[in-house]
């Protein structure tokens, strides 16, 4: 059955404040519970009915089930088996962000907020104008003492490396002398550079880095407005060079349209550069990106719809990089 132990032992902030159980678990349509509120009640109504079958917010990992065998599920069952309380944060802090990644919206980059915010018309898609309905940066501190027994701790936004909050975080664990036993994990977009925190990650049982790298050059570019391929190439390989013991660095592809057919090459430069790589659960929302949106005729039509638009803005055309 796809019972989860996330449900009992994990909790996931999202930048405006929501709570949910973790970082897969798909929210649109329901109510936001914010951390303040009696959240407790409806994690164990999920839990419970997950006893005995798929829920639909969890399809995530259903999906990967079923094409990988894995997923965040059962990583959950195996890291949480003999948990008591809440071992595992997901602290996504803030939406601050460098990027307007395709794929994203302004609930995840303040970019694509300011996007959002331009397109007064509403020519973007509806995916494209998640609101941003507040903030709760300015009270992350206020977590410290709860996550005093942590075993897990992740942070992704936004990008984390942009977001004060989540170094103080680090501190503060540090500080608190706990840091020794907790994993800590970081997703970014890779276009700082991640060694000058090497001195904090060394106090830690282990670090892992997921880089979120969807394809190589000028393809990765057009995913990931607002980035440079060379730059982001260079970060990961300098960081791989000088990271600790402690540290592993995985680079992470999201497969969607527009790279399906070119995965191979981002794990070519990962076999190359000996660097670990995966591919996410493939693309769900928006539909248009999914890996199957060209062979159904309206999701290419909004696909193309859409792609212009933002071709427009970045200067850039989706015909490079799909054959029609």
């Amino acid at each position: 059955m796809p019972e989860c132990k996330i449900f009992d032992h994990g909790v996931c902030v999202g930048p405006t404040g929501a709570v949910r159980p973790c970082c897969a678990f798909m929210t649109a349509g329901i109510p936001n519970m914010r951390w303040e509120e009696n959240w407790r009640p409806r994690h164990d109504a999920w839990r419970e009915e997950s006893k005995t079958k798929w829920l639909d917010q969890c399809i995530e990992c259903k999906q990967d089930e079923e094409i990988n065998g894995d997923s965040l599920r059962m990583y959950y069952n195996e890291e949480l088996k003999y948990a008591e309380g809440i071992k595992y944060w997901d602290l996504k802090i803030n939406n601050t962000c460098n990027l307007a990644c395709r794929m994203c919206d302004p609930t995840s980059s303040s970019i694509w907020q300011q996007i959002a915010t331009a397109d007064t018309d509403k020519q973007l898609a509806s995916h494209y104008h998640n609101k941003v309905t507040g903030k709760w940066h300015k009270e992350a501190k206020d977590f410290l003492y709860r996550m005093v027994d942590a075993s897990h701790v992740k942070f992704t936004g936004g990008e984390p490396f942009l977001i004060p909050q989540v170094k103080k975080i680090i501190e503060g664990l540090i500080d608190m002398d706990v840091a020794a036993a907790v994993n800590l994990q970081m997703i970014t977009n890779g276009t700082h550079n991640i060694s000058q925190w090497n001195h904090l990650f060394a106090k830690f049982k282990r670090v892992n880095i997921s880089i979120s790298l969807d394809a190589i050059g000028k393809r990765y570019e057009y995913i990931r407005p607002g980035a440079s391929w060379e730059q982001v190439s260079t970060n990961v390989l300098e960081w791989n060079a000088s990271k600790g013991k402690n540290s592993n660095i995985w680079i992470t592809a999201l497969p969607m349209i527009l790279n399906k057919d070119h995965l191979w090459e981002i794990e070519e430069w990962c076999s190359t550069n000996k660097l670990d790589f995966g591919t996410a659960s493939p693309c769900i929302n928006p539909a248009f990106l999914r890996t199957t949106a060209w062979e159904d005729p309206k999701l290419r039509v909004k696909f193309i719809q859409q792609m212009e638009i933002l071709d427009k803005l970045h200067n850039t055309n989706w015909r490079d990089f799909i054959n029609e």
